[in-house]
């Protein structure tokens, strides 16, 4: 009974930490969402009113200061989070030089000081957020799915468990936090975490149903061939 009772909370409590991971992952989500609406409205807004204004004898249209320095401080924050979609191979205007990771938002953005903004490069900084927008969407929407799925909230609780001792490294300083992310996205961890949640999984429902000693004589009776 014991042994049965360990069992049952012991899945009880992956899937509650599981479901808690979600629950975080999916606000994350949405919290990085409603971000880069903010930031595409008012990069749009300020885009508009540069180029409305814009004079060709001056090369130069009218900035809105606030908008601008918040675009500013928070340029790299957008950067990095749309990723390779805010990265792309750029050649200026009448020269042979090619830039081959030319990051799209903070790279435009300097432009509006400088006067040297052109149109493409408003429309190549609202293409990339669109795209990336989109994309999110159906994150969130698959994520959302997820917290009513028992299945999903105990895979990653057994994800967690088995993270921990990557945490661990990383907070010691012997994994960085990238370095930590790309194995646990690898395909070993995927496989790992995946034939480790199986096999919990379906420990912990025998043992609930049979009980210890009933689920230990079978695996001898398999694995030992003990009558």
């Amino acid at each position: 009974m014991t042994n049965t009772f360990i069992a049952s909370i012991s899945l009880v409590i992956l899937c509650i930490w599981g479901f808690l991971t979600l629950i975080r992952h999916y606000n994350e989500l949405k919290k990085k969402f409603n971000f880069l609406i903010e930031y595409r409205n008012k990069f749009v807004e300020l885009a508009n009113g540069y180029f409305e204004s814009y004079d060709r004898l001056s090369n130069n249209g009218l900035l809105d200061d606030e908008i601008h320095t918040w675009l500013t401080i928070n340029a790299l924050k957008a950067q990095r989070y749309l990723g390779q979609l805010g990265i792309s191979s750029y050649r200026p205007g009448f020269t042979n030089i090619l830039f081959k990771k030319y990051q799209i938002i903070i790279n435009t953005v300097v432009k509006f000081k400088n006067g040297s903004i052109h149109e493409y490069d408003a429309h190549s900084v609202d293409n990339s957020l669109l795209m990336y927008l989109g994309h999110l969407e159906d994150t969130i929407e698959t994520s959302r799915k997820s917290l009513f799925n028992p299945i999903l909230w105990f895979r990653e609780g057994v994800i967690q468990v088995i993270s921990v001792p990557l945490r661990l490294l990383n907070w010691f300083g012997v994994l960085d936090k990238q370095e930590t992310n790309n194995f646990q996205n690898g395909l070993f961890f995927k496989i790992l975490s995946g034939l480790i949640g199986i096999i919990a999984f379906v420990s912990s429902i025998i043992t609930i149903i049979l009980g210890a000693e009933d689920f230990q004589r079978i695996i001898t009776r398999v694995f030992l061939n003990v009558p």
